[in-house]
């Protein structure tokens, strides 16, 4: 290649890089909804399992591995499979598995949407996304208080829930609608089952000021 097309091809990129430069590139911000998977891939890639269960070809492997830790003790499992109200709880020393108990009479897809009816002053929606068997509503407040409250057929639910920094509390109110609460130092999620879906909400706000709002969902 002559020195003449090397020069002409480095000039080149030098205006293109002053082009970049001059550009008012502004940082993206990414959506709690993602933000919030990220952090469970996140969670799930530090634990010593995620090799085998990352991918499909690797899951017959992973029933052995796990089979075989449950009676080593390896996972010091407090309960492999554990009714708690209307869920299925799987308990491992550092995460819970949660799914839902579905009968022949539980929707298929979403049918009736829910929402907050009863948002606290100064919250406002933020994002929103739906598809056939689920839905998710982030709000947001000036003072970096968020909401996040998700909507589920009950056969497509199941999480996996940070065990290590939440404590879990279980409260049934007077309509004997109970919630599973998981609790950390700085938010809570608060699931539960009204018949027909499962509900999640998450925020940082106090225990009681969530589960006002889990008590005042509505069909809309």
């Amino acid at each position: 290649m002559s020195s003449n097309l090397l020069t002409a091809l480095q000039r080149s990129l030098d205006i293109e890089c002053e082009h970049i430069s001059e550009l008012d590139i502004q940082e993206h911000e990414f959506s709690a909804k993602f933000e919030k998977k990220m952090k469970k891939l996140v969670q799930r890639r530090e634990k010593p399992y995620f090799e085998l269960i990352s991918t499909a070809g690797r899951r017959a492997a992973c029933v052995i591995v796990i089979l075989a830790a449950i009676s080593a003790s390896v996972f010091s499992v407090k309960a492999v499979r554990e009714a708690v109200y209307d869920f299925i709880v799987k308990h491992f020393a550092d995460h819970d598995e949660v799914s839902a108990i579905c009968d022949d009479d539980c929707p298929q897809t979403i049918q009736d949407e829910y929402y907050i009816s009863n948002l606290p002053n100064g919250f406002t929606e933020t994002e929103y996304g739906k598809d056939s068997v689920s839905l998710y509503t982030v709000y947001t407040a000036d003072n970096d208080k968020f909401i996040m409250f998700e909507q589920y057929v009950k056969l497509s639910y199941n999480v996996l829930i940070d065990n290590e920094h939440t404590s879990l509390d279980i409260y049934t109110d007077s309509d004997e609608q109970t919630y599973s609460i998981y609790e950390s130092y700085e938010d809570h999620t608060i699931i539960w089952d009204n018949g027909e879906y499962v509900f999640e909400i998450s925020g940082n706000l106090n225990k009681d000021e969530m589960l006002e709002l889990c008590r005042s969902i509505k069909i809309k």
